[in-house]
């Protein structure tokens, strides 16, 4: 004989069973849900977009640090460079780090390197910091990094016009004069190379900017570049190893809006 009660009894003791499995996975999902608005103590904040800004700025590191925390010493994601677009997802309590989302990452910026806008609306572009890592990193040999900041597609470069390409793969090396004679300078392409590439001799702290319009009147002897516009912004590095007068690193900018772009590199030599 079949015993309904028993079997009706086990049948709710099994529909229990299976409420309560389904309302413990419910009530932990949502304290997942919460604990990821709240991670980090993170305030969720109306989505919006945002760029990297300012970061050329800095010399030793110019680049913005994308981290799993929002902590200076987070595990580092990405280097993010001006210019990354960026998804605003919320803010830290401290109010120093944004979280944000990159692609398929979700992480941590330092909120004071981003703007609604490519140009900060803050400051303008630092001439003398920017000379200073570009600078810091020709020293460094990195000499592809002009390319990344030049106005228009080929800049003068010492004796040489080279175009963005050519920094970028070292195409430079290939040019006619390489393991001859330079046309204008009628020294052999290497005896120039160390002469003007070892950018080793050239030190950050002799490096002065001299505003817009700057062509001394008297004392050129000569060099590798020519004069340059009176629209243009100079920012001059003197040789720590000679006297004055002497040779100087020459950076020639062009200003479009609040940034500064590298029309051309060379030096001045100075003579009594």
């Amino acid at each position: 004989m079949i015993n309904y009660s028993t079997k009706i009894a086990d049948f709710f003791n099994r529909t229990k069973l299976f409420l309560m499995i389904v309302s413990i996975f419910m009530i932990a999902s949502c304290q997942n849900k919460n604990n990821q608005n709240k991670d980090n103590n993170t305030v969720p904040t109306p989505e919006k977009v945002a760029y990297v800004v300012n970061t050329a700025q800095d010399f030793e590191k110019p680049w913005l640090a994308f981290r799993a925390e929002p902590k200076f010493d987070g595990k580092l994601i990405y280097m993010l460079p001006d210019g990354t677009r960026l998804r605003i997802l919320g803010e830290d309590n401290t109010g120093n780090f944004v979280k944000v989302e990159l692609i398929d990452n979700i992480g941590y910026v330092s909120k004071k390197y981003l703007s609604d806008n490519l140009t900060s609306s803050n400051q303008e572009q630092d001439i003398v910091g920017l000379s200073k890592m570009l600078l810091g990193n020709l020293k460094k040999g990195n000499i592809s990094i002009l390319s990344n900041y030049m106005y228009g597609n080929t800049m003068d470069f010492f004796y040489w016009r080279i175009s963005k390409s050519q920094f970028q793969n070292g195409g430079y090396r290939n040019m006619p004069d390489y393991n001859g004679t330079n046309s204008i300078s009628e020294q052999p392409f290497t005896e120039q190379i160390s002469n003007y590439f070892d950018f080793g001799k050239w030190n950050t702290n002799y490096l002065t900017n001299s505003g817009q319009g700057f062509f001394p009147a008297s004392g050129f002897g000569g060099g590798s570049m020519t004069p340059p516009d009176k629209e243009d912004y100079i920012v001059r590095v003197a040789d720590p190893n000679r006297d004055m007068p002497g040779a100087e690193l020459w950076f020639v900018f062009k200003k479009v809006n609040n940034t500064y772009q590298l029309k051309t590199l060379g030096t001045w030599e100075w003579t009594p």
